[in-house]
């Protein structure tokens, strides 16, 4: 065992950043409110898209930069949550956790998917739904009697329906129909192009293979259409609108699966795209409304970070779901 057993770890992995926290638990007085002591945050380390040496350097790293920021020397904590993306099969969490192990990150280890600590800190006891809408999307859920399921989520090759790179492509496509007379035209047109610094619609082409090759790059041109959807341009609202539907497609899903047999069904979303885009929101619930349940309470997570904390306190004390 170690000899600092209040100390817990909590991470935040994916595709675009890793954030973690190490915090000090008073297990006499008040177990359930850690107090940090150490914060960061570092690139990806989603070993399907960085591979898994990589995955494992940004954890060894990250985790010795939480003690530095402590100002404590390293060592093995007594519970710590790994949340990464990518990691949802059991051979991927597997290679993961016995790394940790061979590494002696804590005493109590759990590695989870990514959505798991956004349940943890979105809804009550863990149980309901979570949407993520961030570069990509996908929804998971846990109903009361612990059972799991999730929709989406499987890259922008076979869907993210609504997330931000399809929002982009979308609006690409658009644009490319109204420069050659196959549809309306719109504010996308002139909006994107000045972005990206291109006098035409076919610049646009070699522009983005060049300089936008991979999703969360490309990814950066919603807010784009997210504006001209705030300024009423009708092809960017068609867009946003569509998002939403299938943002929620994505929710109904997962509840469907579960068949939750709660009169209110809790929701936290997650992600840059829920956040901090109040039209695509806005569409999501709209869409939610007409759909039959009843969503309540509706969370924002914005640091599921905060939420693998939690579970590490969980594993702590046994109670992991």
């Amino acid at each position: 065992m170690t000899n600092h057993p209040r100390l817990v770890i909590g991470i935040d992995g994916g595709g675009s950043k890793t954030e973690a926290c190490l915090a000090h638990v008073d297990v006499a007085s008040d177990p359930r409110t850690p107090k940090v002591l150490g914060r960061t945050s570092s690139g990806p380390c989603n070993p399907q898209t960085v591979g898994f040496q990589t995955t494992f350097s940004v954890l060894d790293s990250t985790i010795s930069t939480l003690f530095a920021d402590a100002r404590l020397e390293r060592r093995p904590v007594a519970a710590a949550c790994l949340a990464l993306a990518g990691t949802g099969r059991v051979s991927e969490s597997q290679r993961v956790r016995d790394w940790a192990e061979t590494a002696g990150i804590a005493d109590k280890l759990a590695i989870v998917h990514d959505a798991e600590p956004l349940l943890a800190a979105g809804t009550p006891e863990g149980v309901g739904v979570t949407l993520v809408a961030g570069t990509g999307s996908f929804a998971y859920g846990r109903g009361p009697d612990g059972q799991t399921q999730r929709a989406g989520g499987y890259g922008y090759l076979f869907g993210d329906e609504g997330g931000g790179y399809w929002i982009a492509r979308q609006a690409l496509v658009q644009i490319t129909r109204a420069w050659d007379g196959r549809g309306p035209t719109t504010q996308l047109t002139d909006v994107i192009c000045r972005q990206l610094d291109v006098s035409q619609p076919e610049a646009l082409v070699p522009r983005i293979l060049q300089d936008y090759p991979s999703p969360s790059q490309l990814a950066c041109l919603a807010e784009a259409v997210l504006e001209c959807a705030l300024a009423r341009d009708d092809v960017a609202e068609a867009v946003v609108q569509q998002a939403g539907r299938e943002l929620a497609e994505l929710v109904l899903t997962v509840v469907r699966q579960l068949d939750m047999p709660r009169p209110t069904i809790p929701l936290a979303l997650a992600g840059s795209l829920l956040i901090h885009a109040p039209t695509l929101k806005q569409a999501l619930i709209q869409r939610l409304e007409s759909a039959g349940p009843t969503f309540k309470p509706i969370s924002t997570v914005e640091h599921p970070v905060l939420g693998a904390l939690q579970l590490a306190l969980q594993i702590l004390e046994e109670r992991l779901p």
